[in-house]
Parts: structure tokens; C-alpha cells; sequence
């Protein structure tokens, strides 16, 4: 009974035959940037697929790129001759915008993620997910230069604890004079540390042995008073006599 309840509830979910609605995209950084000039803000829009340019005096939207659905436009950059340039992390391209307009779309790998303009030479350079670094001329125009930048497994020590900070992370380590509670069969030969219970059976069993000890050391003053002492030592010649 209940597997054929579940088999209509199955069937009656999927006869809309209805994708639906994605998520959205991941929140990611360098979404936002604001020209050199101050005058306009730019956003990449990731959940809808536009690009946004807002005046910022008019605090308007003056602008509205659309791109193709899934492009995911993250990153974006600003070189030195005002140009915008766009990473469209699932489109897989780099974008460029001159006055709010697509100027160009370059191909560059399958997941672009970070950008840089480099002012000496001009040009963007695109960091991949999949460790490719490609160069474009910030005017336009083909990649100058594709490397591949293989990634590295993680430092590991001779024990196999993972480095941090370039040096490997060591197990915490206990010093030889780190404090033990005396056992329990012999009696504590030097300060005790540990539990007041432990300390005060230790100390209760070694009292005896140190009160005999320095008795023997230091032995007690006889109280005898040199009178009697001095009659004691008469007394023979009271009797030879």
C-alpha cells in the first residue's frame, strides 16, 4: 500500500515535466568595482546574467548588459584606458566593455576565475581553475601567452602531519619535567606534585621515615640538670670513703 502511494506521488511530480528554478550562482568576491574616476559603479549581476553600470551622481542604472543565460559574469577589472574587463566564470570567456558596450568576447579557458591588468605592458592576465594563466592584450586580440601551472601536493613532514606556513606542523610535545603524580607503592622522594589526595597520602607515608631520620641527625639535649649529674659523679667517693 504504501509503495503504490509513492509510486503516484512520483509519477504525478514528474508529469509537469518542469525543470526547476536554479539556486542562483555562488557569492563570490570582485563583483563590485567603482571606476577610476568615481563617476559610475559597475556590477556583475551572476544570479541573472547582466552587467550593471550605475551613475553614480544620479544614483540611476544607465546601463544593462544582458548575456547568455549560465555566463555567471564574476570578477571584473578596469585597465588604464577605461576599458572593463568581465570573467564569465561559466561562459568560460573574458568580456571587455567600452562606454557600457560588449566590445569584445575571448575564449580562455573552462573556468576563468581571477583577473589582473598589468599597466606596463597592457595587458589582463586570466587565472583558471585549472591552473591556466592566459594573456590578453587589454585592447583586443588574441592571447599573447598560456602557461600551465601545475599544483603542488601538500608539505608533509617525516610523521605525515601536514605543513602550515612552509614548515611542517609537529605533534605537541611534553617536556621530561613535566609533573606525574607519585605511585601509589612508593613514597615521594622529592616535592610532590599532583592531586592534594595523591600529595597528602605520600606526604602521610613518608613522615614517619623523615621524623626518624632527623632524630638520628640531630639527637635531643639531655635534661638532666648539672646538679644531679655532678652528685651522680660523687657518689663513688662517698662510698670509698
Amino acid at each position: 500500500m504504501n509503495t503504490s502511494l509513492l509510486v503516484v506521488l512520483v509519477v504525478a511530480g514528474c508529469e509537469g515535466g518542469k525543470i526547476p528554478a536554479p539556486f542562483g550562482a555562488p557569492i563570490t568576491g570582485g563583483t563590485l568595482l567603482v571606476t577610476r574616476d568615481g563617476l559610475r559603479a559597475v556590477v556583475s549581476d551572476p544570479d541573472r546574467d547582466r552587467i550593471v553600470t550605475i551613475d553614480l551622481a544620479q544614483n540611476a542604472v544607465t546601463n544593462e548588459v544582458v548575456l547568455t543565460a549560465g555566463d555567471e559574469p564574476g570578477r571584473l577589472i578596469e585597465d588604464g584606458a577605461g576599458r572593463i574587463h568581465v570573467a564569465l566564470r561559466r561562459g568560460g570567456s573574458l568580456l571587455t566593455l567600452v562606454n557600457g558596450e560588449i566590445a569584445a568576447r575571448r575564449f580562455v579557458c573552462n573556468e576563468p576565475r581571477g583577473l589582473a591588468w598589468d599597466h606596463t605592458a597592457d595587458t589582463v592576465h586570466v587565472a583558471c581553475a585549472g591552473g591556466e594563466l592566459v594573456t590578453f592584450p587589454a585592447a583586443g586580440g588574441d592571447a599573447v601567452r598560456q602557461v600551465k601551472l601545475e599544483s603542488r601536493p601538500p608539505r608533509r613532514d617525516r610523521l605525515g602531519h601536514r605543513a602550515r606556513g612552509g614548515r611542517a606542523s609537529a605533534p605537541p610535545s611534553y617536556s621530561r619535567s613535566t609533573p606525574r603524580a607519585p605511585s601509589s607503592a612508593a613514597p615521594c622522594r622529592r616535592p610532590c606534585s599532583g592531586s592534594p589526595a595523591l600529595v597528602g597520602a605520600a606526604a602521610a607515608r613518608s613522615a614517619p621515615v623523615a621524623v626518624a631520620a632527623v632524630a638520628r641527625a640531630n639527637p635531643a639535649p639531655s635534661t638532666r640538670s648539672p646538679r644531679s649529674r655532678g652528685a651522680r659523679s660523687r657518689s663513688p667517693t662517698a662510698d670509698s670513703s
